[in-house]
C-alpha cells in the first residue's frame, strides 16, 4: 500500500518497481472518492488554474505523504516518485521537479521548510498567504543576516599567528558597518548586494584595510532569511489573539518549523562562508580550509600584514607590562641587552625617531600620542610593546618622561605606563646628552663624597641621586646647629652653609658649575 511505497522511496531509484512507482501515482485517484471534499480543494484548484500537470502531481504526491511518519519530502525523494518509466532523463526530470515546487510554493499550495515540502490544508494556505503579505524593511533582512553572520564568526578579535597578537576589527555588510568600527574590517558581500559582479566586488576593496568575503551562492538565502522574518513576526503578532484550537496548532507548528528554518540557515550560512571569496586590496586570497572560521582566519593573516607592514620591526617577540620596570631600571641593563629581548632595539629606535621629529616641529609629545601613532597602521603594534619600547629608551637615557614639570624617576617609570589614564599628560622628551667627562667627574666625587659605590651611572639619576643626598645632608647639619648647645658644633657653620649653596641646583649646573667647588666639599 502507499506507506509500502513511501518507505521504498528512500532507496535508489535503480532498486526500485516501476510498476510500484506507477501504482503511487494512482494511489491518489484510488481514494479520491473517499476523501472529503475540503481535504482535496486544493488539488481540485490546483487542478483547474495550475497549468503544469508534474506540479500537480507533485501536489498529490505530498498530499498523500503528509502524515506518513519518517517520510522527507525532499526534491530528490519527491524526483524518485516521479520516475515512472524507464529512459527518463534525470538531470531533466530533476530540473522540472524544481521548477514545479517552486511554482507550487509560490501560489502557496505547498512550504519549504529547509530542503523539505509539505502539503498545505485550506486553513494553512490561508496563514501561509498571510504571512507572505507580512511587510519588511530591507534594514530587517540585513541585521538578521549580520546577527547570523556574527554568530559563525564570532568577534571582535582575531589573533595574528605571527606574534600572537590580537587585533580588533570591525563588522561590515553590503557597505553597511555594524557595531563599532575598528581600522581593521571583516566585509561580507551577501547575495543581496547591489552588484554580484565579482570582479567589480573585487576592485572596490583596493586601498581598504578590510578584508572583503563574498559569500558562496546560495539562491535561496535571501528569500528563505525573509520567509523567517515574515513567520517570526507573524506568529509574535498573532499570539496574543483569539484563534481556533486548529489555528492554535498550525500557529505553533509554523513557530516550530521556524525554528528549525533558523537553524537551517546558519549551517549554510557556514557552508557559505567556508566556500567564500576572499580579497585583501583586490588581491586574491585562497586558503585552504572550507571550515568557516578558519578560513576567514586565515584571510585574515594576509590582511594584518597587508595593513601593518611595520609589525615586523617587534621581531616576533611578545612583550608584557611585567617587563616595563626591567627595561626603565638602568641596574636592569644587564637583564635586557642579551638574548631575544635585543630584537626591541630597531622598535625602539623608531619610537625615538618619531619623538625627535615631533620636537624639531615644535610639538609636545605625551605618551598617548606615541601610542596612537604605533597602534595605528602601518605598525599595529600593542600596548605593552610601546609601553617596553619608552621604558627601554628611559633606560638608556635617551628620553626622559615628565608629569606636571617633574621628571619621572625611573623607578616609577612602570606605574606611570601602566596607567593609561595619565598617558595624556605624560610628556616624553629627548634626554639632552651632557659631556661624558664632567658626568664622570662629578660620579666620582658623589662616589667618594657619599661612600657609596653604587652611585647612578645616567646623568639625570645622577643628578636626582646628589641633589636628594646633599639636602638630606643639608637638614642633618642645620638640626645639628639649631639644636646643639656645645661651642664646638659652630665649627660645621661654614660646611653647612657650603652643602646648602649646591643643594637644589639644575642638572646643567652640577655638570658645568660644580666642579669650582668640589675640592672645598671634599
Amino acid at each position: 500500500s502507499m506507506l509500502g511505497v513511501v518507505q521504498q522511496v528512500s532507496k535508489d531509484i535503480d532498486n526500485l518497481e516501476i510498476g510500484m512507482l506507477a501504482t503511487f501515482d494512482q494511489l491518489f485517484a484510488g481514494i479520491r472518492s473517499s476523501l472529503k471534499s475540503a481535504s482535496q480543494k486544493s488539488i481540485e484548484v490546483a487542478e483547474r488554474n495550475v497549468n503544469n500537470p508534474l506540479a500537480v502531481k507533485l501536489l498529490k504526491a505530498l498530499f498523500l505523504v503528509k502524515y506518513v511518519e519518517g517520510f522527507n519530502a525532499t526534491s530528490r525523494n519527491l524526483l524518485v516518485l516521479m520516475y515512472d518509466k524507464f529512459g527518463l532523463d534525470l538531470p531533466a526530470l530533476s530540473k522540472r521537479v524544481e521548477e514545479a515546487l517552486a511554482l507550487l510554493e509560490t501560489q502557496t499550495y505547498i512550504q519549504r521548510n529547509g530542503n523539505t515540502y509539505e502539503y498545505l490544508t485550506n486553513e494553512e494556505q490561508v496563514i501561509e498567504a498571510e504571512i507572505k503579505e507580512v511587510d519588511l524593511d530591507a534594514s530587517e533582512i540585513s541585521q538578521r543576516l549580520f546577527k547570523l553572520i556574527s554568530d559563525v564568526i564570532k568577534g571582535p578579535k582575531i589573533r595574528y599567528a605571527k606574534n600572537g597578537q590580537d587585533f580588533s576589527f570591525g563588522f561590515k555588510l553590503d557597505d553597511q558597518p555594524y557595531g563599532k568600527q575598528q581600522e581593521l574590517s571583516l566585509h561580507f558581500i551577501s547575495p543581496n548586494y547591489d552588484t554580484q559582479n565579482v570582479d567589480d566586488v573585487r576592485i572596490q576593496s583596493a586601498g581598504r584595510d578590510e578584508l572583503r568575503v563574498i559569500l558562496a551562492e546560495d539562491v535561496r538565502l535571501i528569500s528563505d532569511l525573509r520567509l523567517l522574518l515574515k513567520t517570526e513576526k507573524y506568529t509574535k503578532r498573532k499570539s496574543s489573539m483569539s484563534m481556533t484550537p486548529e489555528a492554535q496548532r498550525i500557529l505553533s507548528s509554523k513557530a516550530a518549523f521556524n525554528s528549525e528554518r533558523e537553524k537551517e540557515l546558519l549551517e549554510r550560512l557556514k557552508k557559505s562562508l567556508g566556500t567564500s571569496t576572499l580579497y585583501v586590496n583586490a588581491t586574491l586570497i585562497e586558503p585552504t580550509s572550507q571550515d568557516a572560521v578558519t578560513r576567514i582566519t586565515d584571510g585574515f593573516q594576509t590582511l594584518v600584514g597587508y595593513t601593518y607592514s611595520q609589525l615586523s620591526i617587534l621581531g616576533g617577540v611578545t612583550y608584557s607590562e611585567g617587563q616595563i620596570a626591567d627595561f626603565a631600571n638602568p641596574n636592569a641593563e644587564s637583564l635586557i641587552d642579551v638574548g631575544p629581548l635585543l630584537k626591541l632595539t630597531p622598535a625602539a629606535d623608531d619610537v625615538l625617531s618619531f619623538i625627535t621629529r615631533q620636537e624639531i616641529l615644535g610639538a609636545k609629545v605625551t605618551v598617548k600620542a606615541i601610542v596612537d601613532y604605533f597602534e595605528a597602521k602601518s605598525y599595529g603594534w600593542y600596548l605593552a610593546a610601546i609601553q617596553v619600547c619608552i621604558a627601554r629608551l628611559v633606560g638608556i637615557s635617551k628620553v626622559v618622561i615628565s608629569l606636571d614639570g617633574n621628571i619621572i624617576k625611573r623607578t616609577e617609570i612602570a606605574a606611570l605606563l601602566r596607567n593609561t589614564q595619565k598617558h595624556a599628560h605624560a610628556i616624553v622628551s629627548i634626554q639632552k646628552q651632557y659631556d661624558e667627562h664632567k658626568v664622570a667627574k662629578f660620579r666620582e666625587f658623589c662616589t667618594s663624597f657619599f661612600d657609596d659605590a653604587q652611585t647612578p651611572k645616567d646623568p639625570i639619576e645622577l643628578v636626582r641621586y646628589a641633589s636628594d643626598r646633599f639636602l638630606a645632608l643639608k637638614n642633618e647639619l642645620t638640626a645639628r646647629l639649631e639644636n646643639s648647645t656645645y661651642p664646638f658644633v659652630q665649627q660645621l657653620q661654614d660646611p653647612t652653609t657650603l652643602i646648602m649653596e649646591v643643594t637644589g641646583h639644575s642638572t646643567e649646573w652640577y655638570f658645568e658649575e660644580f666642579s669650582s667647588r668640589s675640592i672645598a666639599l671634599r
